[in-house]
């Protein structure tokens, strides 16, 4: 990795309060998801990606990686539930519920998330310089 990509991220998971995200971004398999949840979220996505014929975009892969993650954070509830239903009961009537409220969650924090970029010009530079020059030793010292 980078050493200024990694110097960045190290600051960045120490900060209390970032009050920003970092997006990992690259091709699918490249490593940007943790080796646990790859399976389970790739196989996901890929049922998805064949109800749509392969047009599954990346933003769409954006959007199903976030709500999975914050579902994750559901963990406890969720298992609790499908231990004491059966798939049919799970599927149909709990997890739909849970699903509505994270998928909403997930919207309007996202929303929130560029509003702030937009709204708050220092906070729109600062990403823009800070992503400038992490992005700046990674196209220099990368390859094409």
């Amino acid at each position: 990795m980078n050493e200024n990509i990694s110097q960045y991220l190290s600051k960045y998971l120490t900060n209390p309060d970032p009050r920003y995200a970092v997006m990992l971004k690259g091709k699918w398999g490249c490593g940007k998801t943790p080796e646990e949840k790859r399976d389970l979220l790739g196989n996901i996505i890929e049922k998805i990606n064949i109800m749509y014929q392969g047009n599954f975009t990346e933003a769409d892969r954006v959007i199903v990686e976030t709500i999975y993650d914050a579902m994750q954070k559901q963990g406890k509830k969720l298992t609790k539930q499908a231990k004491n239903s059966d798939v049919n009961m799970f599927a149909q009537n709990i997890f739909p519920k849970v699903f509505e409220k994270v998928a909403q969650e997930c919207y309007v924090q996202q929303m929130d998330s560029f509003a702030k970029l937009f709204e708050e010009p220092s906070f729109y530079k600062r990403v823009m310089e800070e992503m400038g020059r992490a992005m700046y030793f990674n196209f220099k010292n990368g390859e094409e």
